[in-house]
Parts: C-alpha cells; structure tokens; sequence
C-alpha cells in the first residue's frame, strides 16, 4: 500500500510537486506566468494539502525517463552502510572533476 503524502517528508513531497510542475510547464500544459506562480507558492507552502492543490488540476505525472535523467544530472552518492543524512548531491560536472 503507498504511502499517503501527509505521512511522507513535506520535502519529499515538495520535490515531486516541483517536478510535476516542471514536466507539466515543459510540455505546454502551463504558462510562463502560472508556473513561476505555483514554483514559488511551491517552496512557500507549509502543509502538504497546499502542495497537492498546486497540481491538482494537471494532467501530466513525471515519468521514468524524466526521473532516470534527473538522477544522471543530479545523482545520490552513497554507500550502503550510510544514512540518509550523510549522502552527498552532486551535479554530472562536480562527477567528472
């Protein structure tokens, strides 16, 4: 049984509200102007039902592809033995120095 979302990490949730926003906004399903409105309403909101209202009406879901090319520009260096809080976010160009 999923999770529901008032019992995950309000940042946890944040995270994929902002990339639903991205997805939607990256495929036309919302203006310029409506996007940074709900971006920044986004990273304002307090409480999980706030952020789930924020795409409430868009149709779009991030995807595997989406999230696998997130995870390569944006990758999760940990080692098994490590917990959350000591894993370090990178960028593909921090990778490669």
């Amino acid at each position: 049984m999923p999770t529901i979302a008032q019992d995950r990490p309000l940042e946890s949730v944040r995270e994929e509200i902002i990339d639903r926003l991205i997805m939607n906004y990256g495929h036309g399903h919302l203006s310029l102007e409506a996007f940074e409105r709900r971006l920044e309403q986004a990273y304002e909101s307090k409480q999980h039902t706030q952020l789930s209202e924020l795409v409430a009406d868009l149709d779009l879901d991030v995807d595997k592809a989406y999230i696998d090319k997130k995870r390569d520009d944006f990758g999760v260096m940990c080692n098994a033995e490590s917990s959350s809080d000591t894993c370090l976010l990178y960028t593909s160009d921090a990778a490669d120095d």
